[in-house]
């Protein structure tokens, strides 16, 4: 009779070391998700910000402002595609040179981004981040109807 509660006792141990190893195994999954859900909700928030940033200066007669805006980690550059028949304009590149869509932005002046970067139109103008951070200057002139971005 000794042997025999010994073998359940160890029985007992072995699936709770299980169960305490499956419920570890879920924390960890769960705490990802939870950071990678984190970043794409920065991600959205530097897309309305900016957004609404460019509508503000849409609407004023004339502006020129300099924004900070908070980025994510893993993203290094914004880039603005100037293609006049782009659907989606703003594109982010993270420090690995992997390029994910960030959506449209309103409003823009993509023939004047592309002047002030320096390149040619259906091209790219990118902004560098440095400690998590990209400044830009949104800027519309007395008489302009579109807002142009420039670092």
């Amino acid at each position: 009779m000794g042997k025999r509660g010994q073998i359940k006792m160890s029985f007992g141990m072995i699936f709770s070391i299980i169960l305490i190893i499956a419920f570890m195994g879920f924390a960890f999954f769960a705490i990802q998700k939870f950071l990678g859900l984190q970043s794409s909700i920065n991600t959205k928030q530097l897309m309305d910000n900016l957004q609404n940033d460019v509508t503000n200066a849409w609407n004023s007669p004339q502006t020129e402002v300099t924004k900070s805006y908070n980025v994510p980690s893993p993203i290094s550059k914004l880039c603005i595609e100037t293609g006049t028949s782009l659907q989606d304009n703003i594109i982010f590149v993270d420090s690995k040179g992997q390029k994910s869509v960030g959506g449209k932005i309103e409003h823009l002046n993509l023939t004047a981004v592309a002047s002030y970067g320096g390149v040619p139109l259906n091209s790219e103008v990118c902004f560098s981040s440095s400690g998590n951070k990209i400044s830009l200057v949104i800027q519309k002139n007395f008489g302009d109807t579109l807002v142009t971005i420039k670092k």
